[in-house]
């Protein structure tokens, strides 16, 4: 196994016990009756997945994709929309489009039971509001458009709270917000951009804090958030990406002049491991950042990792010297998950309980998988 160090060269060997290699049986996860593809997104400890059925190229029209949750191999349609996000009892957070013809409009809601309960910003205006992590007491973060503000980029941040919305002080508008991370503690994550600044924030149901930023960057994109509330992302710094870990109130760059960390709920796990991209010698590689330093995974190409869960364990992909490949990492042993007879997949989330899920690349119908690790 290989540590990587800034610059990206390899600095020096660590080996340890390998694992033995896992087991993995996957399963396909069927688009709704009537509808041709299917896309998985999140997926929880009892390996629930939440996602969506869809028709071709279903973005932005509305009724062409229809949220679902699998609870096996089959569908349970959720109404209109995709299942962004999923928590421990089930529940799934749905976004949908509920305008076409002018600016978009979005809309938001959590499925629990068999019942869908609005979780629309009540100003939410025209653009694009955006939301992805849901935590088990049904707390919902949003960026949002507030009245008045037409634009691709969200400009206002705000909270479902106990069925209640509460909008952030982020000051005037103008400003790009990105707010879309949760854990089960009721902490919320995003970032403001403005002409003049840019700065992650992480927020209790009472007050925010700005986090503390690193050299001279112009943007920052926070992309996980765990239990003891630090944040996983990266920032944009003279025309490369750098990864960053706040914990408390500082914020570490974490080895690699161009990384970036993974956009998943589960990129951090609860040991503060990392997981994203690399790049090394011109080579885009998968890394897991394990106490301020970069593990090289043992990839042979291009590639990403995508989730790590508290064992420590982390899927991702890679096209190298065998071909592209599903990888399953654990403890420094690297095994190559099941694929589909003809089918490419990339692994979109990695739940604590071993349950992986994925999604098909290359066809013009998508195609979901799950698969379960031993």
């Amino acid at each position: 196994m290989r540590w990587l160090s800034i610059p990206t060269a390899i600095a020096t060997l660590v080996f340890i016990t390998p694992a033995a290699h896992a087991t993995a049986s996957i399963i396909e996860l069927m688009p709704a009756y009537g509808w041709p593809a299917a896309q998985a997104s999140a997926v929880n400890e009892a390996g629930l997945v939440s996602g969506m059925s869809a028709s071709p190229n279903p973005f932005p029209r509305p009724s062409s994709n229809t949220a679902v949750r699998w609870d096996g191999p089959d569908p349970t349609p959720l109404g209109s929309g995709n299942g962004v996000g999923i928590n421990s009892q089930g529940d799934v957070l749905v976004h949908w489009v509920r305008k076409v013809a002018g600016p978009l409009i979005s809309s938001m809601g959590v499925w629990s039971n068999g019942t869908t309960t609005r979780r629309t910003p009540p100003e939410n205006g025209l653009g694009v509001a955006t939301t992805r992590d849901i935590n088990d007491a049904g707390v919902v973060p949003v960026a949002y458009n507030g009245p008045g503000y037409d634009d691709y980029y969200p400009d206002h941040a705000g909270a479902w709270r106990n069925g209640t919305f509460a909008q952030l002080p982020l000051g005037d508008t103008g400003s790009r917000v990105v707010h879309r991370l949760v854990n089960n503690r009721g902490t919320t994550a995003g970032a403001r951009h403005t002409g003049e600044e840019s700065y992650a924030f992480r927020c209790s149901s009472t007050r925010c804090t700005r986090l503390p930023g690193i050299d001279e960057a112009s943007f920052y994109y926070p992309m996980a958030l765990n239990e003891s509330d630090a944040v996983a992302g990266h920032a944009y710094v003279a025309g490369k990406y750098r990864a960053v870990l706040w914990s408390g109130d500082s914020a570490t760059a974490l080895p690699g002049e161009d990384a970036q960390v993974s956009d998943n709920v589960h990129a951090i796990n609860r040991h503060g491991d990392v997981v994203g991209w690399l790049n090394h010698s011109g080579t885009r590689k998968p890394v897991l950042w394990r106490d301020g330093k970069a593990i090289d995974l043992g990839t042979s190409g291009f590639g990403e990792a995508i989730a790590v869960n508290d064992r420590g364990d982390v899927v991702g992909w890679d096209n190298g010297n065998d071909g592209f490949r599903v990888f399953l990492w654990r403890a420094g042993t690297l095994t190559t998950l099941p694929q589909p007879e003809g089918v490419l997949v990339k692994p979109a989330g990695l739940s604590n309980s071993g349950f992986a899920i994925g999604n098909s690349i290359g066809l013009p119908d998508p195609r979901a998988f799950r698969w379960t690790l031993s």
